[in-house]
């Protein structure tokens, strides 16, 4: 998605296009909802465009809120591969460095995947390619994101991992029912970015910024829904869980200074290219959130509207970057 003269040929229609979808989207009432919304929308957007990418496959410190000159994590430029498990849910492994987020799914939930269970196997028990992974992110506690029974058995059987998140999930865990559910509770690793402000965390090598966003859709302005950006290997990774395109903080994080390498966004911030240009400014761009009765769908309309947006079409899929 570069600044070309085609992008920016198209971003009137887009930014149109956007705007429809993304008031329709606001009048979704359930996370499920948004998507489809959206992807009603997307044949005749697709249309107006006039390409999916074929794939390849605990000790924490925190930092004050806004340090972006925290230490950052040894280690030189390496090649990064994002690996995807479901959902919002991604696998990030540069040398020996590694992050999961958004992969306690173990059963699907409002139409979404759930990771296969034979990956949900090798991720607990800290087999390959999971050997190298020391940190855990969750962006927000939906269902479609985060579930505590996978968490628990993670939590369990690897107390060498750091998990980071909003009380949200502190929360979910305590009130679980099990019988270790304090136990796990504690295990949380609670950020509470400030309004308009990064949090900076360190854990097992890697370095994350994080911030909050509002939750695509109404009736979630009391839910946390955290943006990370992570530095792995010598790059910058944004994901933002279920944001909103049309967030009025996006320009404020001034997130083109930060270099993000790779973007993990949510499919419905696709219909409006301008902003993601200005606010973001990746270099590489990966459309994620997409039902998979819908996969199909969203591939070709990007390979018809812009070939370099990645969708990944099935669990374990995977793309370097160098």
């Amino acid at each position: 998605m570069k600044t070309s003269l085609r992008t920016l040929a198209l971003c009137g229609a887009v930014g149109f296009g956007g705007y429809v979808l993304g008031s329709s989207a606001m009048n979704a009432k359930t996370p499920d909802q948004l998507p489809a919304v959206v992807a009603q929308g997307l044949p005749g957007l697709a249309a107006l465009l006039g390409g999916g990418v074929k794939q390849d496959l605990l000790d924490l410190e925190v930092f004050p809120s806004g340090d972006t000159d925290a230490a950052s994590p040894a280690g030189t430029e390496q090649p990064l591969d994002v690996t995807y498990l479901a959902n919002e849910g991604f696998l990030l492994c540069a040398g020996n460095h590694a992050v999961v987020i958004d992969a306690f799914l173990d059963r699907p939930a409002y139409g979404y995947a759930a990771v296969p269970k034979n990956v949900m196997r090798a991720m607990v028990a800290g087999a390959a390619p999971f050997d190298a992974v020391k940190l855990v992110l969750v962006s927000h506690v939906h269902a479609d994101h985060f579930q505590t029974g996978p968490a628990a058995r993670f939590l369990r059987a690897r107390p060498d991992v750091a998990l980071v998140s909003s009380a949200d999930v502190a929360k979910a865990l305590r009130e679980s029912g099990y019988d270790d559910a304090e136990e796990l509770a504690a295990r949380v690793r609670v950020v509470d970015p400030k309004p308009e402000s990064f949090e900076t965390i360190e854990a097992g090598g890697v370095r994350v910024d994080v911030f909050r966003l509002s939750h695509a859709g109404r009736d979630y302005d009391e839910l946390a829904n955290l943006g990370h950006v992570i530095h792995l290997g010598g790059k910058s990774i944004l994901h933002v869980g279920d944001a909103h395109q049309a967030d009025p903080r996006f320009p404020k994080f001034e997130l083109p200074k930060r270099g993000v390498d790779v973007a993990l966004l949510p499919v419905w911030m696709y219909t409006d290219i301008a902003p993601l240009v200005t606010t973001i400014g990746a270099k590489h761009w990966i459309a994620c959130h997409i039902q998979p009765d819908r996969v199909a769908t969203y591939t070709k309309m990007f390979e018809d509207a812009d070939p370099e947006v990645i969708v990944f079409e099935a669990a374990s899929q995977s793309r370097r970057f160098d």
